[in-house]
C-alpha cells in the first residue's frame, strides 16, 4: 500500500492504465510501393496526433538495428522512427511456435522488449503462425496494410475520431461516421431518400433519420470502442495483470 503525506492508502495490485502508444516493430528486408503508400498515409495520422495539446495517444514505428536496408528505406520516406537492437530468443519462444524459423523467433523476441503491439512482416511464410503468436505472446503479426484500420481503432478508443477515408483534423462524433464510412450507410441514406421523394409520413421519416444518424452512429461507436479494448487486453496480457484486463 501507498504512503502518501503520512497516510496509507490502499491500492490493488497487478493493474494498469490503458497504452497510450501504439507500438509496430518493422521487420522486413525493404519497402514495396504498396507498403510505402501505407506508411505514408499512416505518418499523416502521426503528424496530426503529433499536434494535438495536450498529449493525447500517438503510435510509434521501430526498425531492428540490423535491418540497414529498411532504415534507408523509412528515411528516404522521411518518416519517424525509432532504432531497437536485436534480441536472440530464447528457448521457451522457440518451443511455443514449433516449426517456425529462428527468425521469427527472434522478431518475436525483440517485439516483446519493446512492448510492441504489432510485428509488421512482409515474410508469407510468417502469417500461418498468426493465431499462436497471439495467443502465446499478445502480439498482432500483420502486414502494412492493416496498419491502417488496426491505427484507425486505437486513436478512436482514444476519443479521436479519424478515418483514412475521410482526413479531418478535429473532426467530432456528431457526423463522423456518416461521412467517414460512407458505404456503411449508403442503404440507409438511400432509404431516407426515397421516404422523402415517396413523401411518407413524417413520423416514419423521423424515425428512419434518427435510426441512420443517431443509433446506427452509436452502434459505429460502439463497435470501435470494443475493438479498441481488444488491443488494451492483449496490452493487459502482455503485462500480466490480473485485475485490469478490459473485460
Amino acid at each position: 500500500m501507498p504512503l502518501v503525506r503520512g497516510r496509507v492508502l490502499p491500492g490493488a495490485e497487478s493493474t494498469g492504465r490503458a497504452k497510450r502508444f501504439l507500438d509496430m516493430l518493422l521487420w522486413m528486408n525493404d519497402i514495396k510501393d504498396s507498403q510505402s503508400r501505407a506508411l505514408d498515409e499512416l505518418e499523416i495520422l502521426r503528424t496530426y496526433l503529433a499536434s494535438l495539446d495536450p498529449f493525447v495517444c500517438q503510435i510509434r514505428l521501430w526498425v531492428p538495428d540490423h535491418k540497414t536496408e529498411l532504415e534507408k528505406a523509412i528515411y528516404s520516406l522521411a518518416i519517424e522512427y525509432r532504432v531497437v537492437a536485436m534480441r536472440k530468443a530464447w528457448p521457451a519462444i522457440q518451443d511455443k511456435i514449433k516449426g517456425a524459423d529462428i527468425e521469427l523467433a527472434d522478431a518475436i523476441s525483440t517485439a516483446l522488449m519493446i512492448d510492441a503491439d504489432c510485428l509488421v512482416t512482409s515474410n508469407d511464410d510468417w502469417f500461418p503462425f498468426v493465431e499462436d503468436i497471439e495467443k502465446e505472446f499478445s502480439i498482432l503479426l500483420t502486414d502494412c496494410t492493416f496498419l491502417l484500420p488496426y491505427s484507425e481503432v486505437f486513436v478512436r478508443g482514444h476519443d479521436v475520431p479519424w478515418a483514412f477515408e475521410y482526413k479531418l483534423w478535429n473532426a467530432t462524433w456528431t457526423v463522423f461516421y456518416v461521412l467517414a464510412e460512407k458505404r456503411t450507410f449508403e442503404v440507409g441514406l438511400q432509404l431516407l431518400h426515397n421516404a422523402l421523394q415517396k413523401n411518407a409520413p413524417a413520423d416514419a421519416q423521423e424515425t428512419g433519420r434518427s435510426l441512420v444518424y443517431n443509433r446506427f452512429q452509436n452502434l459505429c461507436f460502439t463497435r470501435d470502442r470494443l475493438l479498441f479494448y481488444e488491443i488494451q487486453r492483449l496490452v493487459a496480457k502482455r503485462a500480466g495483470w490480473k485485475r485490469q484486463r478490459f473485460a
